[in-house]
């Protein structure tokens, strides 16, 4: 089976998020979030006072990492549905469709063993949390609901720095390697071929 290059590849992962944030936006929808736009006028209030030089560095960071924590805390219903749909797509539903997303179906790619095993869910868990972000939300939940709102605003920041890098690093790999296996298919002992 000849590798599946990365055009199809990212064609398929943008139609498999479109798919998966209609679905979270209108779960969203029905879930009632106080002070989300209250909170997001007074964020930008304060961006623009220091943009206009009414407040200092230190002030700026202060009230936007204070903000920032009741906007997430705020969010966590959206983002525990997120995670659950991430889970159900990526993992389950691509698990009973034999290594296929209807992204990976349209683009026909497919996500193979690069062995003899056969590909397990926990395989598809393994891809999900590197490419999908997974392990990342769920930590940020972790972090809003358990973590002081001093420390959390560095922690989360620190925290998507390291997806960025853990996402930069799989796309030049998914690139540049003569199998086209990222990260993802790394650790989760996989590639991504053509069916065709």
């Amino acid at each position: 089976m000849n590798k599946a290059y990365f055009f199809p590849r990212f064609l398929a992962y943008g139609i498999d998020i479109l798919i998966v944030s209609i679905v979270a936006s209108f779960l969203c929808y029905f879930i009632p979030v106080d002070n989300y736009n209250a909170l997001r006028n007074q964020l930008n209030d304060v961006q623009q006072a220091y943009l206009n030089h009414e407040i200092s560095d230190e002030e700026y960071l202060n009230q936007t990492a204070l903000i920032t924590y009741d906007l997430d805390y705020a969010s966590v219903p959206s983002y525990i549905i997120q995670v659950a749909l991430t889970i159900l797509y990526f993992v389950v539903f691509q698990f009973y469709r034999n290594g296929q997303t209807i992204g990976k179906k349209l683009m026909k790619i497919q996500v193979v063993s690069d062995g003899e095993h056969k590909v397990t869910i926990n395989d598809y868990l393994f891809r999900a949390a590197i490419l999908n972000s997974l392990f990342t939300n769920l930590l940020m939940i972790i972090f809003v609901l358990f973590m002081s709102r001093d420390y959390y605003f560095y922690a989360s920041f620190t925290l998507q720095m390291i997806q960025i890098v853990l996402s930069l690093v799989t796309i030049f790999m998914v690139l540049l390697r003569k199998d086209g296996r990222g990260l993802h298919d790394l650790v989760a002992h996989t590639k991504v071929v053509m069916t065709d």
